[in-house]
């Protein structure tokens, strides 16, 4: 006996009902991210400091990146005569050196004539300007202080890179099963309307993260995984066009997120790709530029590489 066509009508709905609600309930698990921001963790390849302590691969390389913990040396000690005077902020190389313009000193008995007073002494207030020699030893120091601060400020920012790493090791040996650490360029800068702004690198490799601590440094090495395309977010980009024609490029040329030419060139094709308006530029778009400028000239792409943590996340990628 033939199902009536009512009911075959009302089962068709009660399954879109379903697909459509088991779709927002993935949503929102899994929210798609679309700014590199919301990610649990990112290092941009612009704040590395120029230091010894951290090396970035090159073509030749069998890393990434090395990031060895940078040493602290002390400051030059100041003169005892001029310890008095100092106040704060010199003990750090992003301090600066400042005196006090006068100091309270041992106070001055005061004789009254012909009968003693019972008034307090008066105070002694020595002003620096008054004896040569504070300023001359505070110049001789200064000069002696800026050259430690020079070379002490690259060592500091390499140490909180390192320390930084460190904390995401602990971070990953905790988590590792749930999350990724990804090496990224070309970030799409667009704001969609209806949609919240892009502003995330589309072209990823998985990496993994390495610490010797007999040295101790972290060592950041291309996994043994293919290169990918953030497919999910550029699903969300209305349009005709063809992911697949992307992936398949990518998987041919095995393009790395930290490559040259070639992988700019592939990069100038994918956002030519999405949309004919779009520009590349071969340096990094700033967020604020992506939400006003560069919106109205279309989709903008960049090459500025950076790490980051990638959650739980079963959206897509193209790898």
């Amino acid at each position: 006996m033939a199902e009536p066509a009512s009911q075959r009508e009302h089962g068709r709905d009660r399954v879109q009902r379903l697909f459509t609600y088991l779709r927002e309930l993935h949503r929102l698990r899994y929210p798609i991210i679309t700014d590199i921001a919301d990610q649990p963790w990112v290092l941009w390849f612009r704040d590395f400091p120029d230091h010894p302590a951290i090396q970035i691969g090159t073509d030749t390389d069998d890393f990434l990146l090395k990031v060895r913990r940078a040493p602290r040396t002390p400051p030059p000690p100041p003169p005892e005569n001029l310890r008095p005077w100092l106040l704060r902020g010199w003990e750090e190389p992003e301090g600066t050196i400042q005196v006090r313009s006068t100091l309270n000193a041992g106070p001055v008995e005061r004789v009254r004539w012909p009968l003693p007073t019972t008034e307090p002494p008066e105070p002694r207030i020595l002003r620096f300007e008054d004896d040569p020699t504070l300023a001359q030893s505070l110049a001789e120091w200064r000069h002696r202080w800026e050259g430690w601060a020079a070379n002490e400020r690259p060592a500091r920012a390499a140490l909180r890179v390192f320390e930084r790493f460190y904390e995401l090791y602990g971070w990953l040996e905790r988590e590792g099963e749930r999350l990724e650490l990804i090496v990224g360029d070309g970030i799409i800068s667009w704001r969609p309307p209806n949609l919240a702004p892009f502003y995330h690198p589309v072209l990823l490799r998985r990496v993994q993260l390495v610490f010797d601590p007999n040295i101790p440094e972290f060592t950041v090495l291309t996994a043994d995984r293919p290169p990918e395309i953030y497919a999910a977010l550029l699903r969300l980009i209305p349009g005709e066009f063809r992911l697949s024609q992307l992936h398949d490029e990518l998987q041919k040329g095995d393009y790395h997120p930290l490559g040259g030419e070639e992988t700019t060139a592939f990069l100038r094709r994918l956002i030519h790709s999405l949309d004919v308006a779009g520009t590349l530029v071969e340096d990094e778009i700033p967020a604020a530029l992506s939400h006003g400028r560069w919106a109205s000239l279309g989709k903008g792409l960049s090459c500025a590489s950076r790490l980051f943590l990638r959650g739980p996340s079963p959206h897509a990628t193209w790898r």
